[in-house]
């Protein structure tokens, strides 16, 4: 966990006193391998109301320092209060619940407490989750799919041409049937009626004569 030092703490709640204040402490949350991914800076703790009342509001200033796209879950925080006890509160950089955040970019957070949740005189200190497991896990993982994705693309590539093959051939195949059946079958209207006069021709024959001779297949081709 990441949290301020009682003494800074102190100056902090001071500071806080007075509208608009701002600690300028920055937080540095790391990953795995101790690497510093996100900082979050100008963090204040309360708003003046227009009563002059200090109400809890969490606010700052997140910032992407990984040097990569990062695919952010919400940060946890821990409110310690002096009595001991502790608020935990959660807030994400956007409205769902996984939200990509480019290299080096910031996005300014906030989150409002109930009004009694804590007061400037009862306020300790706050510290934040250190950067979750799964952050990594996740960014490896897509970084691995993504990597997948590329490695699988001429394969795929040929998988679809291969595809592509196999249904030319079959539609040819098919055309080649298909022909060799109306060759067929002209060749047999062509039999039955190559030595009929055209008035002994029957209406069927004559329409069937007169299909075959458009595909130029009557007489059939020898």
């Amino acid at each position: 966990m990441l949290k301020l030092s009682r003494f800074v703490l102190l100056i902090f709640v001071s500071e806080s006193l007075f509208p608009a204040s701002t600690a300028g402490q920055t937080f540095e949350l790391k990953n795995d391998d101790e690497r510093v991914v996100l900082t979050i800076s100008a963090v204040t703790m309360f708003r003046q109301s227009a009563k002059k009342e200090e109400i809890p509001v969490f606010q700052g200033v997140v910032k992407n320092t990984s040097g990569e796209r990062l695919t952010l879950e919400p940060i946890k925080g821990t409110v310690h209060k002096k009595d001991g006890s502790t608020v935990e509160f959660i807030f994400g950089l956007c409205s769902t619940r996984w939200c990509e955040f480019p290299a080096e970019s910031t996005r300014d957070v906030s989150h409002a407490f109930p009004k009694e949740t804590f007061t400037p005189a009862n306020f300790d200190f706050i510290e934040f989750s250190e950067w979750q497991k799964s952050g990594p896990l996740r960014i490896a993982a897509q970084q691995a799919s993504e990597k997948q994705a590329a490695d699988a693309a001429p394969a795929l590539a040929r998988k679809k041409a291969a595809e592509a093959a196999r249904r030319e051939q079959v539609e040819e195949a098919e055309e080649t049937a298909k022909e060799a059946r109306l060759r067929s079958a002209c060749k047999g209207i062509y039999g039955r009626t190559a030595n009929k006069k055209v008035s002994d021709l029957t209406v069927k024959e004559e329409q069937q004569v007169r299909a075959c001779q458009a595909l130029g297949l009557y007489p059939p081709s020898r």
